[in-house]
């Protein structure tokens, strides 16, 4: 929810709800959900997933796992299953709240937005998951 929150605290500058001549006509509050919707990508994929799993490793989760039937690699799966969906519905409210609350215009290709969307959420989940395999601990 952070980066809804500060895409609502940007548009309630009255200055970034103001179309720019320097901007093209545009207004700086509809730059800046594309940049909340990456925001919210980074976050999840590369601050806070390996934080999760190195914390999984530190207290020996995924070694414990192994000698269930429920394999370690199913855990790790899940973790980045849950990152996803997550940042899905942070990208989705915030594009319905820069579309319903400040009236910026919606991707013109929803297709190709949302495929650039995934392109870049699994760049930022891979990015996290090579994270937290190089790193020892948490800290």
């Amino acid at each position: 929810m952070f980066p809804v929150a500060l895409l609502t605290i940007l548009g309630l500058i009255p200055a970034f709800r103001e179309a720019g001549a320097n901007l093209g006509g545009r207004r700086v509050i509809a730059l800046y959900v594309p940049v909340v919707v990456l925001l919210a990508m980074i976050v999840a994929g590369i601050q806070t997933m390996p934080a999760v799993l190195s914390a999984y490793r530190e207290r020996g989760i995924l070694r414990r796992l192994s000698v269930t039937p429920a394999r370690p690699a199913t855990l790790l799966m899940a973790q980045i299953a849950v990152h996803a969906v997550a940042v899905a519905v942070s990208v989705l409210f915030a594009l319905l709240v820069g579309r319903f609350v400040f009236e910026v215009p919606l991707p013109a290709q929803p297709g190709g937005y949302a495929l650039a969307v995934l392109f870049t959420l699994a760049a930022a989940l891979s990015l996290g998951a090579a994270i937290s395999a190089v790193s020892a601990t948490t800290r």
